[in-house]
Protein backbone atom coordinates (compact mmCIF):
# COMPACT_ATOMS: atom_id res chain seq x y z
CA UNK A 1 0.00 0.00 0.00
CA UNK A 2 1.45 3.47 -1.30
CA UNK A 3 1.63 5.94 1.96
CA UNK A 4 2.84 9.42 2.43
CA UNK A 5 2.34 11.46 5.81
CA UNK A 6 0.05 14.76 5.74
CA UNK A 7 -0.26 17.23 8.26
CA UNK A 8 -2.65 20.12 8.64
CA UNK A 9 -5.87 22.37 12.97
CA UNK A 10 -8.97 21.90 15.10
CA UNK A 11 -12.26 23.36 15.94
CA UNK A 12 -15.69 22.23 16.25
CA UNK A 13 -19.73 21.09 16.61
CA UNK A 14 -22.83 18.63 16.54
CA UNK A 15 -24.23 15.57 14.39
CA UNK A 16 -26.16 13.84 12.35
CA UNK A 17 -29.02 11.48 15.06
CA UNK A 18 -29.49 9.25 11.81
CA UNK A 19 -26.29 8.03 12.43
CA UNK A 20 -27.01 6.85 16.24
CA UNK A 21 -30.30 5.42 14.88
CA UNK A 22 -29.17 3.55 11.75
CA UNK A 23 -26.54 1.84 14.28
CA UNK A 24 -29.08 0.62 16.59
CA UNK A 25 -31.41 -0.69 13.60
CA UNK A 26 -28.05 -2.18 12.35
CA UNK A 27 -27.68 -3.50 15.85
CA UNK A 28 -30.58 -5.68 15.84
CA UNK A 29 -29.99 -7.66 19.14
CA UNK A 30 -31.30 -6.67 22.04
CA UNK A 31 -33.02 -3.67 23.62
CA UNK A 32 -30.43 -1.16 23.43
CA UNK A 33 -29.49 -1.43 27.84
CA UNK A 34 -26.40 0.68 28.53
CA UNK A 35 -26.92 3.15 25.50
CA UNK A 36 -27.32 6.92 26.16
CA UNK A 37 -30.53 8.70 27.54
CA UNK A 38 -31.33 12.02 26.65
CA UNK A 39 -30.16 14.14 29.50
CA UNK A 40 -31.07 17.98 29.45
CA UNK A 41 -29.03 20.52 31.11
CA UNK A 42 -29.34 20.71 35.01
CA UNK A 43 -31.71 23.08 36.39
CA UNK A 44 -30.32 26.23 38.16
CA UNK A 45 -30.09 25.34 42.08
CA UNK A 46 -31.13 28.64 44.78
CA UNK A 47 -33.22 29.76 47.60
CA UNK A 48 -37.15 30.03 47.19
CA UNK A 49 -36.91 33.81 47.25
CA UNK A 50 -34.45 33.61 43.88
CA UNK A 51 -36.13 35.01 41.27
CA UNK A 52 -36.57 32.50 38.07
CA UNK A 53 -36.54 35.00 35.41
CA UNK A 54 -33.80 36.84 34.10
CA UNK A 55 -32.39 39.14 36.63
CA UNK A 56 -32.66 43.31 35.77
CA UNK A 57 -29.10 42.82 35.44
CA UNK A 58 -29.58 41.22 32.17
CA UNK A 59 -27.87 37.48 33.36
CA UNK A 60 -29.92 34.78 32.82
CA UNK A 61 -31.22 32.71 36.18
CA UNK A 62 -28.57 30.86 37.28
CA UNK A 63 -25.50 31.95 36.03
CA UNK A 64 -24.64 35.20 38.73
CA UNK A 65 -26.69 38.06 37.15
CA UNK A 66 -24.50 39.98 35.38
CA UNK A 67 -22.38 36.66 33.98
CA UNK A 68 -22.48 36.06 30.30
CA UNK A 69 -21.03 32.74 28.08
CA UNK A 70 -18.22 34.33 25.98
CA UNK A 71 -19.83 33.53 22.66
CA UNK A 72 -17.82 30.94 20.08
CA UNK A 73 -16.40 32.26 17.14
CA UNK A 74 -18.26 32.32 14.19
CA UNK A 75 -17.26 29.52 11.69
CA UNK A 76 -17.50 29.13 7.50
CA UNK A 77 -17.55 26.56 5.62
CA UNK A 78 -13.94 26.50 5.02
CA UNK A 79 -13.04 26.02 8.98
CA UNK A 80 -14.40 22.58 8.13
CA UNK A 81 -10.62 21.80 7.79
CA UNK A 82 -8.44 20.52 9.86
CA UNK A 83 -4.46 19.52 10.65
CA UNK A 84 -4.29 15.82 10.42
CA UNK A 85 -2.72 13.92 12.87
CA UNK A 86 0.45 12.24 13.01
CA UNK A 87 -0.44 9.17 11.15
CA UNK A 88 0.76 7.74 7.64
CA UNK A 89 -2.26 8.43 5.19
CA UNK A 90 -2.84 6.00 2.72
CA UNK A 91 -3.22 6.17 -1.33
CA UNK A 92 -6.59 7.00 -2.82
CA UNK A 93 -9.91 4.72 -1.89
CA UNK A 94 -7.74 3.59 0.84
CA UNK A 95 -7.43 3.53 4.85
CA UNK A 96 -5.99 1.49 7.75
CA UNK A 97 -7.95 1.10 10.92
CA UNK A 98 -6.33 0.32 14.45
CA UNK A 99 -8.65 -0.97 17.49
CA UNK A 100 -8.47 -3.65 19.61
CA UNK A 101 -5.52 -4.29 18.73
CA UNK A 102 -5.78 -4.95 15.19
CA UNK A 103 -4.57 -3.13 12.23
CA UNK A 104 -7.71 -3.73 9.27
CA UNK A 105 -6.94 -2.63 5.48
CA UNK A 106 -10.29 -0.82 4.18
CA UNK A 107 -11.15 0.13 1.00
CA UNK A 108 -12.80 3.87 1.61
CA UNK A 109 -15.43 6.14 -0.45
CA UNK A 110 -16.23 9.51 0.23
CA UNK A 111 -19.54 10.57 -0.71
CA UNK A 112 -19.57 13.76 1.10
CA UNK A 113 -17.79 16.77 -0.52
CA UNK A 114 -16.54 19.05 2.29
CA UNK A 115 -17.46 23.22 1.68
CA UNK A 116 -21.13 23.12 0.46
CA UNK A 117 -22.21 26.32 -1.41
CA UNK A 118 -25.85 25.78 -0.75
CA UNK A 119 -27.30 22.84 1.22
CA UNK A 120 -29.93 24.61 4.12
CA UNK A 121 -28.31 23.89 7.33
CA UNK A 122 -24.84 22.66 6.54
CA UNK A 123 -21.95 24.87 5.47
CA UNK A 124 -19.70 21.72 5.24
CA UNK A 125 -20.28 18.35 5.17
CA UNK A 126 -17.49 15.48 4.87
CA UNK A 127 -18.17 11.81 5.31
CA UNK A 128 -16.05 8.73 4.46
CA UNK A 129 -16.99 5.06 4.71
CA UNK A 130 -14.62 2.28 4.82
CA UNK A 131 -15.09 -1.62 4.57
CA UNK A 132 -13.15 -4.44 4.73
CA UNK A 133 -12.58 -7.52 7.49
CA UNK A 134 -11.40 -8.10 10.52
CA UNK A 135 -8.82 -11.11 11.97
CA UNK A 136 -11.60 -13.53 12.13
CA UNK A 137 -12.65 -12.48 8.32
CA UNK A 138 -15.90 -10.52 10.03
CA UNK A 139 -17.40 -7.61 7.44
CA UNK A 140 -16.16 -4.01 8.90
CA UNK A 141 -17.46 -0.77 8.36
CA UNK A 142 -15.96 2.26 9.76
CA UNK A 143 -17.70 5.50 8.81
CA UNK A 144 -16.78 9.11 9.75
CA UNK A 145 -17.98 12.61 9.26
CA UNK A 146 -17.87 16.08 10.11
CA UNK A 147 -19.90 18.85 10.07
CA UNK A 148 -20.47 22.52 10.26
CA UNK A 149 -23.77 24.31 10.97
CA UNK A 150 -24.79 27.60 9.94
CA UNK A 151 -25.23 29.97 12.77
CA UNK A 152 -28.81 30.20 12.69
CA UNK A 153 -29.07 25.87 12.76
CA UNK A 154 -26.46 25.64 15.80
CA UNK A 155 -28.76 28.07 17.73
CA UNK A 156 -31.41 24.76 17.68
CA UNK A 157 -29.41 22.88 19.71
CA UNK A 158 -30.29 21.45 22.86
CA UNK A 159 -27.13 21.04 24.26
CA UNK A 160 -24.81 23.13 26.61
CA UNK A 161 -22.40 22.93 23.28
CA UNK A 162 -23.85 25.85 21.15
CA UNK A 163 -20.84 25.80 18.56
CA UNK A 164 -21.52 24.75 15.00
CA UNK A 165 -19.50 21.97 14.77
CA UNK A 166 -20.34 17.84 14.83
CA UNK A 167 -18.27 15.06 13.87
CA UNK A 168 -18.65 11.33 14.14
CA UNK A 169 -17.15 7.73 13.95
CA UNK A 170 -18.97 4.56 13.80
CA UNK A 171 -17.27 1.42 13.90
CA UNK A 172 -20.09 -1.49 13.12
CA UNK A 173 -18.87 -6.05 12.71
CA UNK A 174 -20.84 -8.39 11.17
CA UNK A 175 -21.14 -10.50 14.06
CA UNK A 176 -23.49 -13.40 11.96
CA UNK A 177 -26.87 -14.11 11.96
CA UNK A 178 -27.64 -10.77 10.32
CA UNK A 179 -26.63 -9.28 13.37
CA UNK A 180 -24.09 -6.12 14.06
CA UNK A 181 -22.32 -5.12 17.06
CA UNK A 182 -21.16 -1.50 17.16
CA UNK A 183 -18.62 1.67 18.43
CA UNK A 184 -19.32 5.02 18.08
CA UNK A 185 -18.71 8.36 19.38
CA UNK A 186 -20.47 11.56 18.67
CA UNK A 187 -19.94 15.56 19.93
CA UNK A 188 -22.28 17.34 20.93
CA UNK A 189 -24.45 14.40 22.43
CA UNK A 190 -26.30 13.17 25.25
CA UNK A 191 -23.04 11.90 26.88
CA UNK A 192 -20.85 14.70 25.98
CA UNK A 193 -23.09 18.06 26.17
CA UNK A 194 -20.59 20.68 25.82
CA UNK A 195 -18.82 19.20 22.82
CA UNK A 196 -15.71 18.20 24.85
CA UNK A 197 -14.78 15.73 22.29
CA UNK A 198 -14.59 17.89 19.41
CA UNK A 199 -13.23 17.80 16.56
CA UNK A 200 -13.89 14.23 16.09
CA UNK A 201 -12.89 13.94 12.85
CA UNK A 202 -10.03 15.88 11.67
CA UNK A 203 -9.82 16.05 7.20
CA UNK A 204 -8.04 18.28 5.39
CA UNK A 205 -8.69 19.63 1.51
CA UNK A 206 -6.95 16.80 0.06
CA UNK A 207 -9.68 14.04 0.94
CA UNK A 208 -7.30 12.90 4.09
CA UNK A 209 -8.71 12.14 6.91
CA UNK A 210 -7.70 10.69 10.69
CA UNK A 211 -9.54 9.41 13.78
CA UNK A 212 -7.07 9.42 16.94
CA UNK A 213 -9.95 8.70 20.28
CA UNK A 214 -11.70 6.79 22.29
CA UNK A 215 -14.67 4.49 20.33
CA UNK A 216 -16.86 2.92 23.10
CA UNK A 217 -19.02 0.59 22.43
CA UNK A 218 -22.80 1.77 21.21
CA UNK A 219 -24.73 -0.59 24.41
CA UNK A 220 -23.13 -2.79 27.06
CA UNK A 221 -24.76 -5.69 24.69
CA UNK A 222 -22.66 -4.96 22.03
CA UNK A 223 -19.81 -6.82 23.60
CA UNK A 224 -18.05 -7.80 19.94
CA UNK A 225 -18.06 -4.83 18.86
CA UNK A 226 -14.56 -3.43 17.82
CA UNK A 227 -13.48 -0.63 20.58
CA UNK A 228 -11.30 1.18 22.54
CA UNK A 229 -8.70 3.81 21.20
CA UNK A 230 -8.73 4.16 18.08
CA UNK A 231 -6.33 5.16 15.42
CA UNK A 232 -7.83 5.68 11.74
CA UNK A 233 -6.51 7.33 9.01
CA UNK A 234 -7.90 6.85 5.42
CA UNK A 235 -8.42 9.06 1.57
CA UNK A 236 -11.16 9.32 -0.18
CA UNK A 237 -10.93 8.08 -3.65
CA UNK A 238 -8.95 10.02 -6.85
CA UNK A 239 -12.26 11.06 -8.45
CA UNK A 240 -13.67 12.75 -5.35
CA UNK A 241 -15.44 14.98 -4.90
CA UNK A 242 -16.15 15.30 -8.57
CA UNK A 243 -18.22 12.11 -7.92
CA UNK A 244 -19.61 12.81 -4.14
CA UNK A 245 -23.05 13.09 -4.22
CA UNK A 246 -23.34 15.75 -1.71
Amino acid sequence: MHTRTIRTTPRRLRLAAAVLAGALALAACGDGDGANEAAGPEPATGSSDEAASPSEEGGDPGTGGDETATPLEELTAEDGWLELHDLEIPGPGEGVLQVAGETIELEVFCDASGPLEEHGYLLFWFQATGTGEDAEGRAVRASVSRQILTVEEAGKSVYEYQGQESGTVQINVDIGDGMTHSAIVTSPADDDPSGSLLPVVHVDATGAFTVDKEVPPLASIHDQALHGHVRYAGRCQDTWPDDASI
